[in-house]
């Protein structure tokens, strides 16, 4: 509904019967608003028009009134039209925020964002939302496994407040460890979490690593200092990095490669890399580079192309997709 004059004088003396302290009936409300009205030589308006204005305070501005008993009052006594309120734009805006938000769900994060978000949503139309009215329009995937969300609200805190903490950790096919970590960094990825971490017992003196959130059994506070790792650095951590792998020993290379045209137009829509360049487009396809770690998420990127995907150079990774596909192949031969 839009605001013009007269509803705008009305909105303003609703405003403040709903911030009293006592409660009043629709009829007492049109009564005031009237006899106002009156003053400034205004034609006076039904209780039906004062119902409408309440609903509409509430579709335009961040208030919630209460009805008890069939009088009125705002549901926080500090409400007011007078703060602020939220375009259609803005309110699109804070619902596809909430329904982002949704990969936090059933952590404090989430908890904490949800009571917050109810707070400065007041209106009908943002309240709606919450009760599912728009949420089939925004859907985000639920996973069925672990991706270790449930730690990001203690490790987020650990990092901003600086403390180091006691994980139980169980790597893959090994025994659970103890490890005193430093966190520095988290990272979302294909729906799992990571931590980047210093830990003591890694090494000699502690390393700077890779920790999966999903296998985090338990977490403790400790009485340890804080490691700051002065060789850490957030921007760089994975800046060659095709997924989440990091190597201490391996230098990024230059990997040169084809694409069919097939799929060509899919590459340039969406690099593969931050570092991707194109460097020869024809009419077979194209040729791109990426400098990047040679890792193992290289090679199954690679071969997640098949025959759409040539590698041009280095010969080592040439050599290592031939070997695989002859693997792969040799699976199917002999029956």
């Amino acid at each position: 509904m839009p605001i013009n004059k007269n509803n705008d004088q009305r909105f303003k003396i609703l405003n403040e019967l709903l911030r009293s302290p006592r409660w009043h009936s629709i009829r007492e409300m049109a009564d005031i608003v009237n006899e106002q009205l009156e003053e400034d030589g205004k034609k006076p308006v039904t209780d039906r028009t004062i119902r409408n204005d309440l609903e509409s305070m509430q579709d335009i501005y961040l208030v919630e009134i209460n009805c008890r008993e069939g009088k009125y009052k705002y549901a926080d006594p500090d409400d007011s039209i007078d703060k602020f309120s939220l375009s259609n734009d803005e309110k699109d805006v804070m619902e596809m925020a909430r329904h982002a938000f949704a990969i936090f769900r059933g952590t404090p994060f989430f908890n904490q964002f949800d009571a917050v978000f109810s707070r400065i949503t007041g209106s009908k139309v943002l309240r709606n939302m919450q009760q599912g009215v728009s949420a089939r329009l925004i859907q985000v995937d639920e996973q069925g496994t672990d991706t270790g969300v449930k730690w990001l609200h203690v490790l987020y805190r650990a990092i901003m407040q600086r403390k180091s903490l006691l994980i139980s950790y169980k790597p893959y096919g090994q025994p659970t460890k103890n490890r005193t970590v430093s966190p520095y960094m988290l990272k979302e990825y294909r729906n799992k979490w990571y931590m980047v971490a210093h830990a003591r017992e890694i090494g000699e003196g502690g390393r700077t690593n890779l920790f999966k959130l999903f296998r985090i059994e338990q977490i403790e506070s400790s009485n340890e200092p804080y490691v700051d790792d002065s060789q850490f650095n957030a921007d760089g951590y994975f800046k060659h990095s095709l997924g989440i792998f990091h190597s201490h020993s391996l230098q990024p290379e230059l990997i040169h490669l084809f694409f069919s045209k097939t799929i060509a137009s899919l590459i340039l829509e969406s690099p593969l890399h931050a570092s991707m360049k194109v460097l020869r487009e024809t009419d077979e396809g194209i040729e791109v580079t990426l400098y990047v770690f040679n890792t193992v998420e290289l090679k199954n990127l690679v071969l997640s192309f098949g025959d759409q995907c040539k590698v041009l150079s280095p010969v080592s990774l040439q050599e290592e997709i031939k070997l695989t596909l002859q693997q792969s192949l040799a699976q199917y031969q002999g029956g």
